[in-house]
This record gives structure tokens, C-alpha cells and sequence, in this order.
């Protein structure tokens, strides 16, 4: 075999930056700059501020029912829940107190009238003495005072005759319309006064709808709402018809009550859905339009100091429109734009963006 020659030192190291200096060769153009994917979204229309609550079905007129006059009750001819007509009568008070006071009236006014019959006598025999000079002037205005009064105390015993009548019939609760009872509050037994209430009646006629809105929603509440039954039921018309003109105390909402349109309406005491939906248009204060009503993701919002703005994908590029923000939810934007419907904007990481920077759309 042949020796092993020894290559010289520097032999070597020669060929090493030859091989370094070709692996490390760059084509001219073959340099690539990293193109960012975003997230998308395609603007279309929304409900300015569309939103949903939940009321409880009453009648347009719910009237407590009380007696006119105290008493014990004897009698409920009737029960809650139950269907009435008007005159139908209700519950009866013991009359035997009412019945005593007609009696006492009746005895007032016979001894009033007795009064004053004596009174006129005198005054005409006065009147006569006066005439012969036996007695003065002064006498018979006192007769006549006299008589004058006791004709009032008669005329008073009549007027508390006809309430002592009047209060005897006061006795029998009758129903003052036709309707469903929804509450009885009087057992027989029970001693209740005048003005108590003791039942509580829905009259027929239109239904209406009860909800408590929060002080934002309140000015700007719609006058006309779809109202949602559940089941099979088909959704109704309802129609603003009463706002509370003060909250309530405790829960600082305002009471509002929408007038249901249509013969099948839920029944009383029904809890039912109302959906509020207004023009998907923005107005100014003079009611120009400003622009289409867009909901979009909270991320695709950017606020870098010149107003809000969304991001609008195109040709591979950005580019940023201003919009006018009308409200905030947890994950969503309302906002107001001349944008076309359609459009594509970015939905995440706006703030990373620049005017004119290249793109990739990721609509998943």
C-alpha cells in the first residue's frame, strides 16, 4: 500500500471557505417578507339596538272592589278565577247594623219635622202679637230665627234618611263589569272597612302587556313592539299606551305598558316576551340619515386617538373608515357607517395595523 500523504495546513483551511462561501450564497430576489393572516367579518345590517324583555299580561282595567260602608261579612257568592257578569253579585254584609241606622234616621227626621212645626206655629202666633202691639218687633224675629232653623235640622234629617237608604243597599258587592276575578281578599266572617279592598276584577276588553325598563332604555323606549308567547302561539302587535311619569323607588325602572292587537291574546298572568326593534338606519337630531346600522365584533373597533374606526380589507390591503359608535355590549359594536353592506373589515387585532399594509383574509 501507498503511504498516507499529508496535506498541508493551509490546503485545508482554503478549501473549508470555499465550501462556507457557496453554502452561504443568496440568489438575487429570492428574499420573502411574512404577510400577516387576519380575521374577518362581512358587515351587514342590524337592528339599532334591538333588545328583548319580558312582561306579565293584565287587562286594561283592573278595578278593586271595596264596600262603600263597614261591615262583617256574611256571604261570598263567588270565588277567584271565576268568570262574572256586571250586576253579579259578590259578597253580602250583615245588615242589621245598616238596618238600625235607617231606623235612627227615620226617628230623627219624624221629631225634626215636629220641631219645626211648632217653630211655624209660633212664628205666625209672634207675627199675630206683633200686629196687636202686645209684644215687639224683636220678639218675632226670634220666632222667625227659630223657625227658620228648625225647617234646616229637617231638611238636614232628610239628607241622612236618604244615606241611611242608600247605605242599606251599600250591603251586596256587585260587579260593576263583566270580567274575571283575580283576586278575593274577604272570607265570611272577616270585618272589613269602608274602602277596603276585597276583590280584585279584570274587565273585558283589551289586553296590555306590563314591563319595567331600565332609565337608558326609557327615552328612547319604541312605541311598537312584537310580543312572543311561546309555544305555538303566533308572535302579536302591541301598541305603547302608558309610560310611568316616575321610577319606581325601590327598583329605579319605569312601568310601561304596551296594548296587545289581535283576538288570540295569552291569558291573564302570562309571562310573555317583547322584542324591540327600530329602523336599522342612524339619525340625526333633525332626523337626516347618517348611515346604516352595523353590529360588529368589540375587536374590530380601533381607537388610536383620531375616533373610532374599522378596518376595510381590499385588494390584499387595509384600510381604516371612520364609523360612529351608538353602543356597546359585552361582544358586539353597534355602530353607524356609509360602509356597504357586504363589506369586508377586520374583526381581530386592528391595533397592530397600518394604512396600506398587505393582507390575508381568514373568514373561518
Amino acid at each position: 500500500m501507498r503511504p498516507f500523504t499529508r496535506l498541508p495546513l493551509f490546503v485545508l483551511l482554503a478549501g473549508v471557505g470555499l465550501l462556507a462561501a457557496g453554502c452561504g450564497k443568496k440568489e438575487p430576489g429570492t428574499a420573502t417578507i411574512a404577510v400577516p393572516v387576519v380575521k374577518v367579518a362581512r358587515l351587514q345590517p342590524a337592528d339599532n339596538d334591538g333588545w328583548t324583555t319580558s312582561g306579565t299580561v293584565h287587562a286594561q282595567i283592573e278595578s278593586p272592589l271595596a264596600f262603600r260602608v263597614p261591615g262583617q261579612v256574611v256571604k261570598r257568592a263567588v270565588s277567584a278565577g271565576e268568570r262574572v257578569k256586571a250586576g253579579q253579585l259578590l259578597i253580602t254584609l250583615d245588615t242589621q247594623d245598616l238596618h238600625e241606622q235607617l231606623a235612627s234616621a227615620q226617628a230623627q227626621l219624624s221629631s225634626a219635622r215636629a220641631e219645626a212645626e211648632n217653630a211655624v206655629a209660633e212664628r205666625e202666633r209672634t207675627r199675630q202679637l206683633v200686629e196687636q202691639k202686645f209684644v215687639s218687633t224683636q220678639a218675632f224675629d226670634k220666632a222667625r230665627t227659630a223657625a227658620e232653623a228648625a225647617l234646616q235640622r229637617v231638611a238636614a234629617a232628610e239628607a241622612q234618611l236618604h244615606q241611611a237608604r242608600n247605605a242599606s243597599g251599600y250591603a251586596n258587592l256587585t260587579a260593576p263589569a263583566a270580567g274575571v276575578l283575580l283576586e278575593m281578599m274577604a272570607e265570611p266572617g272577616q270585618v272589613v272597612g269602608a274602602g277596603q279592598a276585597v276583590a280584585v276584577l279584570a274587565q273585558d276588553g283589551p289586553r296590555e302587556v306590563e314591563v319595567f325598563v331600565p332609565q337608558e332604555r326609557r327615552t328612547s323606549l319604541s312605541k311598537q313592539a312584537r310580543v312572543a308567547a311561546g309555544g305555538s302561539q303566533p308572535m302579536l302587535n302591541a301598541t305603547l299606551s302608558e309610560l310611568a311619569g316616575s321610577a319606581d323607588p325601590v327598583t329605579r325602572t319605569w312601568r310601561a305598558r304596551y296594548r296587545l292587537q289581535g283576538n288570540s291574546v295569552p291569558d291573564l298572568g302570562s309571562i310573555v316576551r317583547l322584542e324591540f326593534h327600530q329602523p336599522g338606519a342612524a339619525k340625526t337630531a333633525q332626523g337626516a340619515t347618517q348611515g346604516t346600522i352595523y353590529r360588529v365584533p368589540v375587536g374590530a373597533l380601533s381607537e388610536r386617538g383620531e375616533g373610532p374606526r374599522l378596518w376595510v380589507v381590499a385588494n390584499g390591503k387595509v384600510t381604516p373608515q371612520p364609523v360612529e359608535v351608538l353602543r356597546l355590549d359585552t361582544e358586539d359594536a353597534y355602530v353607524s357607517s356609509t360602509l356597504q353592506p357586504g363589506t369586508t373589515v377586520v374583526a381581530l387585532g386592528t391595533h397592530l395595523l397600518t394604512a396600506g399594509q398587505a393582507v390575508r383574509a381568514n373568514e373561518r
